[in-house]
């Protein structure tokens, strides 16, 4: 099975405690005029040329879940120190949650901490994966009025309002943040 990302990002301080490898996923069902990561706002892979050297290449490529697992597990040392892990974010990760089901089974079997970076506007399915495998929540807080939500993000803010009081009964590690 593969998925599709953008990038690795090894000795990440950033996404979550401790010092964590953060895996970017392409893909995201919200269109947010501020994202910091808007190169992954699509699924599709997309070419590229930079503007100061006229070099060309892609955002994205697709990466087997065995070879996501070593790169991850690389990084495994440094995990044990201050509570690190891996982080998955976006794009929205839990989009690609059902596919890397087998692979969240491998990384809590490797007592690995399992963080996800979130939006929380997806549908509910994939929110239950996430439930029995993630450790801590990064849920990133948008615009919560129903109307302007749909215009300007194209989401629907009661399917966050009905994860994030799902998610708020099940774990006590969650973090929200603008």
């Amino acid at each position: 099975m593969k998925v599709r990302i953008t990038n690795i990002q090894r000795f990440s301080l950033q996404d979550g405690p401790g010092i964590r490898t953060t895996v970017f996923f392409k893909g995201c069902n919200l269109r947010c005029p501020w994202c910091a990561n808007p190169e992954n706002i699509s699924y599709d892979i997309q070419e590229y040329t930079d503007l100061d050297t006229c070099e060309k290449g892609v955002f994205g490529y697709d990466i087997e879940l065995e070879e996501l697992e070593k790169e991850i597990l690389k990084d495994e040392k440094f995990y044990k120190m201050n509570n690190g892990g891996v982080t998955f974010s976006g794009g929205e990760p839990l989009l690609q949650f059902e596919c890397i089901e087998t692979l969240l089974k491998n990384l809590k079997s490797k007592n690995i901490n399992i963080c996800v970076e979130t939006a929380l506007f997806v549908p509910r399915k994939f929110l239950e994966i996430a439930l029995k495998y993630v450790d801590e929540y990064i849920i990133d807080l948008k615009i919560l009025d129903e109307e302007i939500c749909k215009i300007v993000l194209n989401g629907k803010v009661m399917v966050y309002y009905k994860n994030i009081e799902r998610l708020s009964k099940e774990t006590k590690e969650l973090t929200i943040r603008i």
